[in-house]
């Protein structure tokens, strides 16, 4: 992949020497790899390029090099406030560039079909920022394509997006033709620079590095109406919450992707073990379950999926299970090193075998270990014991471990359903070691224990009727906040051990005798119909 690095050096002395009111970056090229995405025998080149001789236009023959690492930014020095653009470039808009001038830099990207069959093609960029430190706002900016060549390619803002915990905006460059084989695309970006106004305190925002992220993909042409069309049906629409760095480090986003419809496609490139960083999985047909003839033993060896079920809302309150892995009852499953995120629902058992007639036929033992879910947009919405639950993760087995997963940041694509990282069913029986999750929810006959876990939140209507039902906190075990609900009269199960630090407690209801909170477990507070205890005097109460 090509990441290119800003980096910004505090130095008020410097900033003195080069006579402006800021400090210097740096603009550095660092990865070996271009990174593309490809569909269809489709295969491109990205390319990214300066001038050789600044005072001669980019179009002149032989003066473009490979783009180079270490080139000084400076605010740009401009007389009065418009950008006064080479008037010798203005007869090819496509190549248009700001007047010779050392405090922009070139950065020129294009796309070349190095394939064999013609290709819709478009590229996507992150520039690190938000709205207002963001090419959107004020301090850094870009000369790039759009309006003025619309006939051949278009630019659009997508939004602010994190990615690894920081905030990028993103713009989308769609080539409107198809790219025939030998060709190469006009630039999408073609220039960056700071505006002359910034100064330190307004680098310093940006921290010690400014990355511009550079993703293209490509997609056959043929059969496909448009490239809109070709390209959203081979990656989906670029959205904040779907573009080629979800759920990945910016150095990690793919060099390959490849798309997949069946559930057994997907099963075997994983069982495989690819080396392809993200397989991403479009759901041709409503459902993505692989049913095992046996035990199942996966190790994706750290593949990451990447789901696009936003089309399986049915009546805006229910979805299909979008990626489920399914032994026969009574067998086990073994999955780890997995990785998912995107818009869908992850299973592993199926609930409609689970449940034969009406009655619990158990399967097996799973185990799952290292399975990370993250940022995923829950489609599979259900009333569990009265509540509205959006879920990204589930399993139905009778006794699971699930050894050091993270599931974080669920969202749910339906309103009124609350999103959960995972949830347990009614007669599931799990042992959480260690890990960490934002929410969890745990059905009234769902049974959970968690030891050396990091936990948000913990909605648990488990009671103490169920033969199974039970909710405990095990050693070394940290909760912000667990809130109890019990249908009817029953009971709350709810067990906190020693060693355990639980932030609130909450529940209203007429008898809390099956609160139990062991000595040497930590309890900020309970709140108790409404009244708040500390756990002294909730234990003198």
């Amino acid at each position: 992949m090509k990441k290119s690095t800003l980096i910004m050096l505090l130095s008020l002395v410097l900033a003195v020497a080069i006579g402006v009111g800021s400090t210097m970056a740096y603009l550095q090229d660092t990865d070996e790899d271009v990174n593309v995405m490809t569909l269809g025998n489709v295969y491109i080149d990205q390319i990214e390029q300066e001038r050789i001789d600044s005072e001669k236009l980019p179009t002149a023959e032989g003066n473009l090099k490979e783009f180079s690492q270490y080139k000084p930014l400076y605010p740009a020095v401009f007389d009065g406030s418009s950008i006064p653009w080479d008037a010798a470039s203005e007869a090819d808009q496509a190549w248009k560039v700001v007047e010779n001038n050392e405090n922009v830099v070139d950065k020129f990207v294009t796309v070349k079909n190095t394939g064999a069959s013609e290709a819709y093609v478009r590229t996507i960029i992150a520039f690190e920022g938000d709205l207002e430190y963001g090419p959107e706002g004020a301090y850094i900016h870009t000369v790039s394509n759009g309006s003025n060549v619309k006939d051949e390619i278009t630019m659009n803002y997508i939004g602010v997006a994190k990615i690894d915990g920081r905030d990028f905006t993103l713009y989308e460059y769609t080539y409107l033709k198809p790219l025939a084989p030998g060709e190469t695309t006009i630039p999408s970006l073609k220039q960056v620079y700071m505006n002359k106004k910034a100064n330190n305190d307004v680098v310093a925002k940006y921290g010690e590095e400014y990355d511009i992220l550079v993703v293209s993909q490509a997609v056959q042409a043929q059969g496909f109406k448009d490239a809109e069309t070709a390209l959203d049906a081979a990656f989906g629409d670029i959205t904040v919450e779907n573009h080629p760095w979800l759920g990945v480090e910016p150095n990690d986003a793919p060099t390959k992707l490849t798309m997949v419809s069946t559930a057994e496609e997907l099963y075997r490139l994983l069982k495989e073990g690819k080396t392809e960083k993200i397989y991403a999985v479009k759901d041709l047909d409503g459902e993505l379950i692989y049913l095992a003839d046996g035990a199942i033993e996966l190790d994706a060896k750290g593949a990451t999926v990447v789901l696009d079920g936003s089309d399986n809302i049915v009546n805006n309150n229910m979805a299909y299970s979008y990626l489920g892995l399914v032994p026969p009852i009574g067998e086990s499953a073994v999955i780890e090193n997995l990785n998912v995120t995107g818009t869908g629902f992850v299973e592993i058992g199926d609930y409609d075998t689970y449940r034969v007639n009406n009655k619990n036929q158990y399967k097996g033992n799973y185990v799952i270990n290292n399975v990370n879910v993250k940022d995923l947009v829950a489609t599979y919405h259900v009333n569990m014991s009265g509540m509205n639950v959006a879920v990204a993760f589930g399993h139905y087995a009778k006794n699971a471990e699930m050894n050091d997963c993270v599931m974080t940041g669920t969202t749910s694509l339906v309103d009124g359903f609350a999103p959960y990282d995972v949830a347990f069913a009614n007669a599931t029986n799990t042992v959480i070691n260690r890990g960490e999750y934002d929410n969890i929810y745990v059905a009234n006959q769902g049974h959970l224990s968690i030891n050396d876990a990091k936990v948000g939140k913990i909605d648990s209507t488990a009671i103490t009727a169920s033969n199974l039902g039970m909710l405990t906190i095990g050693d070394k075990t940290t909760v912000e906040t667990i809130n109890l609900f019990t249908p009817g009269n029953y009971k709350p199960a709810l067990t906190v051990k020693s060693g355990a630090a639980v932030g609130t407690i909450t529940y209203d209801g007429a008898d809390a005798s099956t609160i139990v909170i062991d000595d040497g477990a930590t309890v900020g507070s309970i709140i108790y119909n409404g009244e708040t205890y500390t756990l002294e005097q909730w234990r003198n109460r």
